[in-house]
């Protein structure tokens, strides 16, 4: 089927951001974006969690339309080549991509990411499926604590 034949390729090469477009899209839901902002402002959050930001779209709109976060953050194992030329804002130091593997992290790590804290809000769209089934717990703990 043409997904095995996706697996197989993704699994032999780095997965780069043209990978993902190339097989997904940009994958950008205005209302979902907007229904996140309106979450955020409504629980008054200042610092902002993306599990698996992808290329950084939503972090970005985040980081738009809420200038006064203290921090937003987008995790991602790889990164992505257009953060800083498209992604960040103007004059403006968010969001910040992490490039850390939490399910292989130390707290070292973690903490040299500015990861080893907790964040007021944080939210995660379609990433659970690309980790697998056993390390789901770790994600959970990651997220959680």
């Amino acid at each position: 089927s043409e997904a095995e034949g996706f697996e197989a390729k993704s699994s032999e090469s780095a997965w780069e951001a043209c990978t993902h477009i190339c097989n997904y899209g940009l994958l950008v839901d205005p209302r979902y974006a907007r229904a996140l902002v309106s979450l955020i402002r409504h629980v008054r959050a200042s610092t902002v969690l993306e599990f698996g930001s992808g290329l950084g779209l939503y972090s970005s709109f985040i980081a738009r339309e809420i200038p006064d976060a203290e921090d937003i953050v987008g995790i991602e194992p790889n990164e992505s080549p257009f953060w800083k030329e498209f992604i960040m804002p103007e004059n403006s130091s968010f969001p910040r991509q992490a490039n850390v593997d939490i399910l292989q992290a130390t707290r070292e790590q973690l903490w040299q990411a500015g990861l080893y804290k907790q964040f007021d809000f944080v939210h995660s769209n379609e990433v659970l499926e690309h980790i697998p089934l056993h390390l789901h717990d770790r994600v959970f703990d990651f997220l959680t604590t």
